[in-house]
């Protein structure tokens, strides 16, 4: 017998002898019945202890209150299968110069139900400078809603003032999301946005 079985059939044994015990004294106790005083006693106070410990088993069981913070709502096995490395290519559309540029992203994921962290690296040509430029960020968040996830990022370097938030949507193939971000950009010296689109690699 599997365990799940085992567990059906103890539970159902308390309930039947919770029942009888119950029938029992009401029916002696309503005088239906004759049941010796040496006996209801013990018999009375059975079916209180039973009762209360049936009312504290369903309030540990059943959530009356609801004291979660976490605006998580949904966690899945879709959901967990964000957690990992992901590539993929940006596009910002105010840069250095005011103008817009392409970039390569690499992200890093490790996923909980109570939130969610990682790595960004953030790599594209400097539209000034015309090098290579690589800025990397710690990333915090949570699911929102389901396939929704937000994240917030920060510079590595304390000193840089580079920050802002992502929302991704997680694709109908879970391998792929894609979403938008807003920040500031340390480089561009102003309030940045774009779009970001990445596929799962391991």
């Amino acid at each position: 017998m599997n365990p799940q079985g085992f567990k059906t059939i103890l539970f159902l044994t308390f309930i039947l002898l919770f029942l009888l015990t119950a029938a029992v004294t009401l029916l002696a106790l309503t005088g239906v019945i004759v049941i010796p005083e040496a006996y209801l006693k013990p018999l009375f106070t059975t079916l209180v202890i039973e009762t209360v410990g049936a009312v504290i088993m369903l309030f540990k069981s059943a959530d009356f209150f609801d004291h979660s913070s976490s605006p998580t709502i949904l966690f899945s096995e879709r959901q967990l299968a964000l957690d990992g490395s992901w590539q993929g290519q940006g596009r910002q559309e105010v840069g250095p110069g005011g103008e817009p540029f392409d970039a390569e992203i690499s992200l890093s994921l490790k996923v909980s139900k109570e939130k969610i962290t990682g790595t960004l690296k953030f790599s594209f040509n400097h539209g000034q400078t015309h090098k290579l430029h690589e800025d990397k960020f710690h990333l915090e968040g949570s699911f929102m809603h389901e396939r929704f996830l937000q994240l917030n990022y920060r510079n590595m370097i304390a000193s840089r003032i580079q920050f802002g938030s992502i929302i991704f949507e997680q694709e109908p193939d879970p391998s792929r999301i894609s979403g938008r971000y807003l920040g500031y950009g340390i480089e561009s010296k102003q309030i940045v946005y774009g779009s970001v689109m990445l596929e799962k690699i391991a």
